[in-house]
């Protein structure tokens, strides 16, 4: 046999182990890839233990205050006048009836209208306080599923999953609450 020959099979011989081990290596890594650790927490519980949600709930519930208290006054005149109207009732003309109950029917839309648009109020006020909270929620999460490592952090609360091993996650709840200053009682929670 030449040298060539040899030289050939050792190359080769090299090349298959290089692709063997190159392989494996690949196998590995895919399997660990696969392995993903993740985190879980309740958003919207941990949303609620945040002081700004708190002060964002009192001011809500301040506006609802006033918008209920305007409500009630405009039921008030309604009912009001719409007992003015069936006591003289049998004392007025048919077209001063006419003209009472259109002005009658005319507050009472209003009234409603008034009821929509304080719920729409409403509404939009409450995700204009809850935004900033929620930014800042998520950029604590985000900050402990990089200082932990995760691959990614699943919401609890929201039940849209069918089934979740905890004992493969991380309940990352604690450190969260503490990146956003959240006392917490230790019986309550346990950290991992």
């Amino acid at each position: 046999m030449g040298s060539g020959v040899v030289t050939s099979h050792f190359f080769f011989g090299c090349m298959k182990r290089f692709t063997t081990l190159l392989f494996a290596l690949t196998l590995f890594l895919v399997s660990f890839a696969q392995e993903g650790r993740f985190g879980y927490l309740n958003f919207d519980e941990t949303i609620m233990l945040m002081p700004e949600y708190k002060k964002a709930e009192d001011k809500l519930q301040k506006l609802q205050d006033e918008y209920s208290e305007e409500i009630s006054r405009q039921q008030n005149e309604f009912y009001r006048q719409y007992t003015e109207y069936l006591h003289g009732q049998k004392l007025l003309s048919q077209t001063i009836i006419m003209k009472r109950q259109k002005e009658l029917q005319l507050l009472y839309d209003e009234n409603m209208e008034f009821n929509r648009s304080a719920k729409e109020s409403l509404a939009k006020e409450r995700e204009a306080l809850l935004e900033p909270i929620k930014v800042k929620l998520l950029n604590a999460i985000n900050r402990i599923g990089k200082q932990m490592k995760l691959d990614y952090v699943i919401d609890m609360g929201s039940h849209s999953y069918l089934f979740i091993n905890q004992d493969k996650g991380i309940d990352i709840s604690v450190p969260v609450y503490r990146a956003l200053g959240i006392s917490v009682n230790p019986k309550e929670k346990k950290e991992e």
